[in-house]
């Protein structure tokens, strides 16, 4: 593994902000594998820890511009694979218990099936409407749900008002239940 110094990695960085490939590359050989092993040792599937290291590397990809050259890169790679992880942890979670419940149902109520398939139906209809919300309202959603920041860390990453990060989220919220009061 190539290790990078602090000045090397400072030009790394700002080639990556400028959207260079190589660096880029140069960044998933040298980060990659302590990824995956973070995801393992978090007690990640191989295949899920691919995933994540996946995951990881497209959020930097995504996210390059905001990218903070004159800090230290491996806190800030690792705060988004922690937060990859927990929210695959948090997914898998909440499938289990779901399955869970279904199954701790009385027989004379279990569609396990049918119950399952509605679970995964308003699943996709809500990461749906996530979808059509407005990138700002998205963007704003995204980080207060699944990255679990706070109204005060968004405003600071996002470099808007914490008044902002309020009317967005209220405003992505509001849409997001109004499009699952139709579709019922």
């Amino acid at each position: 593994m190539i290790f990078l110094e602090t000045y090397s990695e400072k030009k790394l960085l700002k080639s990556l902000v400028k959207g260079k490939e190589c660096a880029f590359k140069t960044l998933f050989n040298h980060y990659h594998k302590r990824i995956f092993g973070l995801a393992r040792y978090m007690g990640m599937s191989v295949d899920d820890a691919e995933c994540i290291v996946q995951e990881v590397f497209i959020s930097i990809w995504e996210g390059r511009k905001k990218i903070l050259v004159n800090k230290p890169f491996a806190p800030y790679i690792f705060t988004i694979t922690k937060r990859i992880i927990l929210k695959k942890i948090k997914r898998g979670t909440l499938e289990t218990n779901y399955i869970n419940n279904l199954r701790n149902q009385s027989p004379a109520f279990q569609h396990n099936t049918e119950e399952y398939i509605i679970f995964k139906d308003l699943l996709s209809h809500a990461n749906s409407c996530i979808d059509n919300l407005s990138t700002s309202q998205k963007q704003v959603f995204m980080l207060s749900k699944n990255e679990g920041l706070s109204n005060k860390e968004i405003a600071k990453e996002l470099n808007i008002s914490i008044r902002t990060v309020e009317n967005q989220l209220y405003r992505a919220t509001k849409e997001i239940k109004q499009a699952i009061n139709e579709q019922k």
